[in-house]
Formats: C-alpha cells, structure tokens, sequence
C-alpha cells in the first residue's frame, strides 16, 4: 500500500543521511537501500532514491561547496544539521526541477523537528545563502573551473563564486565527490585523461543493465511475455551495444515481474559477465566442466551465469559473509530450474571438509573475490571512501589467500577464473603473477575492462579477469 507524497518520503532520506553523517566516511554497504521507500508512490520514492544517492556519491562535493558558505565548519555540526544541509544543497546544486524554496523548507523543517529552531535556523541561513550563490544548468562541459559543477548527466552548474579548491588535483576530487587519495591512485593507474574520465563516471546514473540467458535474444525474450506485460518490457528493454545484455528503463516492479518470469535472466552489467565470457574465448565453445565450485558466490549472479553456460555442471557455492549466503540460497530457491545443479553449502563446513578430506575436485574454481570495488564505484558509492593504501593492502593479503585456497578445490588440469571488479593493478596482475609463481599454476588469459559511459548503451563498470590453470 502506498503512502502518501509531501515531507514524509524526504524525512526518510534525512534520516538515513543523519545515520550516514554520524559514522562517515565508514558508510555501510547497503546504504541506499531504504526499504521504506518501498512504501511511497513509484515517483516519489525515485525522487528520494535519486536524492540519497546523489547525496552519497557527491558527499565531498557538497562538503566543498558548504564549508565555503559556512562561517563554522561544516565538519563540526551534529549529524542532523549535516542531514539538513546535504539534503537541501543536494536538491538546490545538483537537481534542476526542485525549486530552491521547496528543498530549502523541508530541510528546514526536518532539523527543526530533530533539534530544535536553532539549528534549524542554521539550516535556513546556510541553505538561503547557497541558493543565492547558484546559477544556472547549462549544457556544457566541466573544464575543472572553481566557478562551476559537472552533475550526473554530464551539464554543469554554473556558481556565482569559486566554490571549488583552488589546487587542480583537490579540485578534481571534489567535483567527483572521490578522495583525493582515490583520485591520484587512478592518476598512478593510467594516464591523466583516462583517470579523470573514470572519476568522472562515477558519478553518472548507471543504468539497469540485465543479462540474456544463453541463447537468448531480446526479440525472443520480449515475446516470452505475456500481453501488457509484454508491451511494457518491449518498451523499456533496449539493446545494448554487447550483444549478451539488454538495458531496462522500466519501473523496480516491471523488473521484478522479467526476473521471476525468467529465471536465467539476472541483472548483471557486461564488465560482471565478461570473467566468464574469457573463459569461453581462452577454452573454446567445446569446453565443459562436469564440477564447479564457487567460492565466493555473494548473491549468486555469477552462480546464475554458469549454471546458464554449464547446464551439465554440479555447482558447488557458498560465500563466507553471512547476509549475503542468505541472498545466495533463496536466489537458488527461488529458481526449481536449479535444483540438483546448483549445491549450496556452508562456508566453514565447505572449507574444512575440504582441508581434511579433498572432498571436491572441481573442473573449474571461481574465485570473485572482495575487492577495492574501484571499477564501480558508480554503483558503489560508499566504496569511494575506502581507496586508500592500508585498505588496498589489506584486500591484497585477503586475495592471495583465497587464491590459495581455491587452488585447494581445484582438480589437476582444473582451471581458476580469479575476477574482480577493482582497477588497481596490484590487486590484479599483482595478485595473479604472484600467486601464479607460487602455487605452480600458468597464467592462460587476462583481461581489463575500464569503465564505459555515459550513454546506456555503451555502459559497463570496470573489471578484471583471469584464467589460470
């Protein structure tokens, strides 16, 4: 049952961004998921979805812009009057159909009611004062101008005052909303013009991008539907330009009613999928592995992809973290095709009889291992705010020992197919020509995919792929 429109769904978004404020830059993994939202008009609830994520991914920007207004700094105010002025700043910079005024009152409101008039009269001031400070939308480009914000579909604000820093190198991190650490990691991956197209991807709208079932079109997808229904995902899925993935524009429950119909058909950008597409092109259309396992399966979307290209295979998955083995059995649950092909198993017990045992000989490993998320952070925007070294060579030590390990599971003349989605070199090559030399093993392919965009159809996240043997 929907509720109704007006300051509620907003109060959602300030809550969250009150929850956030308090424990920033440690975001959760799941911050822009707010079931309640589920609870508003489809329109409603885009518009706050689309604020909270702006927010989000624009953090440090709007940071920027209000410790320029501010005569306190912005860091030192509680969490709710944080809430109020990202709100309010994310609707009057970066949104151009929210009149200022609107955005303006229900920030002011909301802090009111949490804590008290003087901080909202803080909000007030603060929030009139940038929206006099703000000039028009224009199309154009961002050039790295102080006087100016790109926005997420690539126009820009112009601004009545240099908001922005005044060094090039901060500047660029905050109009993308990415640490400066993050940045110029990007900078030591590639050339200066390619890092700052990457950064400045990161904060366009990614698209809903699904993947075909092996065999599939989309003209043979669309006409598995049925009549309104099939109106309605024949408007809205387009092509996209790799052949193996279609774009969805339609609403969250036209989306869910094409997953349940197909149970093959995943939501999966082609930089996810492209790991196994390697395996294809390095082993051939004839290459059929009998035993599978899938040691780091998370919610099953690559579980889903080989059971899809090796239906004869027995699929052994499992994923150490807990929230997201829940998601992996009722994936599986949720589709009988899979039952029998697709085992399930507890990670620990998995590990262990395989230690003590050598219970599985698997044809074929697949290790999607944790990552920096550096390849998506459009998608991931609580993962910008953790690309510094000490992270990076955490994540490293972890990848090398679940490389080891799912070399434990592999048969002899098995192969690993070692996927992240993460840009960083060292977590990469590094980590595959390093173990590699270890445990004895050849790397027979590798693959780098960079981030692609704007346009929808042209779009895919970052990636890498390995296949070793």
């Amino acid at each position: 049952m929907e509720r109704g429109s007006g300051f509620a769904v907003r109060d959602c978004v300030h809550a969250r961004l009150a929850e956030c404020a308090d424990r920033f830059p440690d975001l959760p993994i799941d911050v822009l998921d707010v079931q309640e939202l589920d609870t508003f008009s489809p329109r409603d609830a885009a518009l706050a979805r689309t604020i909270l994520r702006q927010t989000t991914v624009r953090w440090l920007t709007l940071r920027a812009i209000l410790k320029h207004v501010l005569h306190k700094g912005f860091d030192e105010q509680p969490a709710p009057v944080k809430a109020g002025l990202l709100c309010g700043a994310c609707q009057i910079v970066l949104l151009d159909r929210i009149p200022s005024h609107a955005a303006i009152n229900e920030s002011v409101k909301w802090v009111g009611r949490i804590s008290g008039q003087q901080s909202a009269g803080i909000v007030n001031a603060v929030l009139r004062k940038l929206a006099d400070l703000t000039g028009d939308v224009v199309a154009s480009v961002w050039n790295g101008e102080r006087n100016a914000v790109p926005m997420m579909d690539g126009r820009v604000r112009q601004m009545n005052e240099p908001m922005l820093p005044s060094k090039q190198i901060e500047r660029w991190a905050s109009a993308t909303g990415l640490t400066r650490p993050c940045l110029e990691l990007l900078e030591t991956q590639f050339d200066l013009e390619t890092a700052r197209r990457i950064a400045m991807l990161t904060i366009a709208q990614p698209p809903t991008i699904v993947r075909l079932p092996c065999g599939t079109t989309r003209a043979g997808l669309v006409s598995s539907f049925q009549d309104s229904l099939r109106e309605r995902v024949d408007e809205h899925l387009v092509q996209h330009e790799d052949a193996h993935h279609c774009v969805f524009s339609g609403t969250k429950p036209d989306l869910e009613a094409l997953l349940g119909q197909i149970p093959m058909v995943r939501v999966q950008d082609p930089a996810s999928s492209a790991s196994l597409q390697l395996l294809t092109e390095t082993c051939g259309d004839s290459y059929h592995p009998n035993v599978i396992v899938d040691l780091c399966a998370g919610k099953g979307t690559k579980t889903l992809q080989l059971a899809d290209m090796f239906p004869d295979a027995i699929i052994h998955a499992t994923d150490i973290d807990a929230r997201r083995f829940e998601d992996l059995v009722r994936m599986i649950n949720e589709r009988p095709v899979l039952a029998g092909r697709v085992r399930v198993h507890q990670y620990e017990a998995l590990v262990v009889a395989q230690q003590e045992h050598r219970s599985i000989r698997a044809d074929m490993v697949l290790l999607d291992v944790p990552c920096s998320n550096s390849g998506v952070l459009a998608r991931r925007p609580e993962a910008r705010f953790r690309q510094t070294p000490d992270d990076h060579a955490k994540m490293i030590e972890l990848q090398r020992l679940i490389l080891k390990l799912g070399n434990s599971f592999r048969a002899d003349g098995g192969l690993i197919v070692y996927a992240t989605c993460s840009l960083i070199r060292e977590e990469n090559e590094g980590v595959v020509e390093a173990c590699a030399d270890n445990l004895g093993l050849t790397v027979r392919a590798s693959r780098t995919v960079l981030p692609a965009g704007p346009e929808p159809i042209q779009w895919h996240d970052g990636s890498f792929a390995a296949i070793l043997g």
